[in-house]
């Protein structure tokens, strides 16, 4: 399902891009928040792996989301893929 929406929305950009001329930045749109996910995601994964497993899960879950939030901004300010309009 995942892949079939992925494909649609790919034909759909392209049918877009097409016809209306270039109106994204895939880096800017697509490249940036995917490699600040990947980071975050590994990020989280070391930070369970070697610190929160002795914690409770509600704890380990919390302290997850907070740090994951923090991570993942803190790439996308990096990266200068937040920007003002």
């Amino acid at each position: 399902t995942v892949l079939g929406f992925a494909v649609a929305a790919l034909l759909n950009i392209l049918h877009i891009y097409r016809n209306v001329g270039p109106f994204i930045s895939f880096g800017q749109h697509l490249i940036k928040p995917l490699v600040s996910a990947f980071l975050m995601g590994v990020a989280l994964f070391e930070m369970q792996r070697r610190f929160l497993q002795a914690l409770p899960d509600f704890t380990s879950l919390m302290i997850q989301t907070l740090l994951g939030l923090l991570v993942y901004i803190t790439i996308l300010l990096w990266t200068k893929a937040l920007s003002k309009p």
